[in-house]
């Protein structure tokens, strides 16, 4: 029997309410859990936790096949062994400043918050990755 390739094949309609089942145990699972701790919040009555829950659970479906695309543009972009092995010699910081800047589509304030950095030093690491890529690419240095 041949495995399905979940990047590539859409989830079947079974699939998508086992996956509901798994999330809505997973999260009655929690309550119950920390129950003791959530007593100070107002918690929704049945009813209304299961029908936010669909919503809930259908938004998570969605997001999940969000990075799933995500991850097939990734590897067809890294499929140029050049490319990648540039890219794979960044460093942490400016692979996570080109994710933030160019995946994420965050601007340079708004990377600069996340990664707890002044805006000046993500432009200089942002400057920097981009050298790095261009010297590779263009000049052939690896």
């Amino acid at each position: 029997m041949q495995r399905k390739d979940y990047l590539k094949e859409e989830l079947s309609k079974e699939e998508k309410l086992y996956l509901k089942r798994i999330v809505m145990t997973a999260k009655n699972k929690y309550i119950e859990r920390n129950r003791h701790y959530l007593n100070d919040m107002v918690i929704f009555n049945d009813e209304n936790m299961s029908s936010m829950g669909e919503n809930v659970l259908d938004a998570v479906l969605e997001r999940c096949q969000e990075e799933i695309d995500s991850a097939i543009e990734f590897e067809r972009t890294f499929s140029d062994h050049k490319l990648y092995n540039i890219v794979k010699a960044l460093s942490l910081k400016e692979k996570e400043v080109l994710f933030y800047l160019y995946k994420k589509q965050k601007s340079i304030n708004e990377t600069a918050k996340i990664m707890h950095l002044h805006r000046e030093t993500i432009s200089i690491i942002r400057n920097r990755a981009q050298e790095k890529i261009v010297k590779g690419l263009i000049k052939g240095e690896d």
